[in-house]
């Protein structure tokens, strides 16, 4: 009879047990199911809202892009010239000598300067002398501000002598390398402000070094010396 008890107990403890150990395991599995499937969720929401993000960006950069290109096409070599990419001093060279000319001042001596280079921009020190009138060399030092390249007055000297005013000028010209890299395709741009235009405009506006281009030639027979 005893004996019949304990197995009485023994079967309504593990009809008690069982369940709830079956229980148990269930909630915790639907915590680990339930904390993985938020998660996942919550990192699709985020990858989903950051594709959205991009793709916004790229509509925009590209209606920036084609609304400015026709604007700003016109711009890319008048700016280039404007501030070139490599050290222009042969294209400075040849502007000094070319407004020196047309002011008809006589150019006394010519000097390349210094270089002076920061993390982004360079400058190229030139300085030269110059005799004539006063009327023209005033003129000489209003036209190098409307040449390509930049160029900023560094320093005048006037003197005279017999009636002949001497000029020694210094001027500086820039130079800096262009980008060799582009922004992550992700990342915004702005538009060009009216300011920015106006720039753009006025680089334009000056006047470019008349670089004369050879047409090639066919070779021409030669004659025959022996008949």
């Amino acid at each position: 009879m005893e004996r019949f008890k304990r197995l009485n107990f023994l079967y309504g403890s593990q009809a008690v047990f069982l369940p709830f150990v079956f229980f148990v395991v269930l909630v915790f599995l639907y915590i680990i199911v339930f904390r993985v499937g938020v998660s996942k969720v919550i990192a699709q929401r985020k990858t989903l809202a950051e594709a959205k993000k991009s793709e916004n960006v790229l509509t925009e950069k590209e209606s920036i892009l084609n609304e400015s290109k026709s604007v700003l096409a016109s711009y890319v070599t008048a700016a280039s010239m404007a501030y070139p990419e490599k050290n222009p001093s042969l294209i400075v060279i040849s502007q000094i000598k070319s407004l020196v000319a047309s002011q008809a001042l006589a150019l006394e001596s010519f000097k390349i300067g210094g270089m002076q280079s920061e993390s982004v921009n360079s400058a190229l020190s030139v300085s030269f002398k110059v005799s004539g009138t006063l009327g023209q060399i005033t003129s000489l030092l209003k036209a190098i501000r409307n040449v390509a390249p930049i160029m900023t007055l560094d320093g005048v000297e006037l003197s005279d002598s017999g009636g002949i005013s001497l000029a020694d000028i210094s001027i500086k010209s820039y130079w800096a390398s262009f980008p060799d890299k582009i922004p992550s395709i992700t990342q915004p741009i702005k538009k060009f402000t009216k300011e920015d235009l106006d720039v753009l405009l006025s680089l334009s506006k000056l006047t470019s070094p008349g670089f004369s281009n050879l047409s090639p030639q066919s070779p021409s027979g030669r004659k025959d010396p022996f008949k």
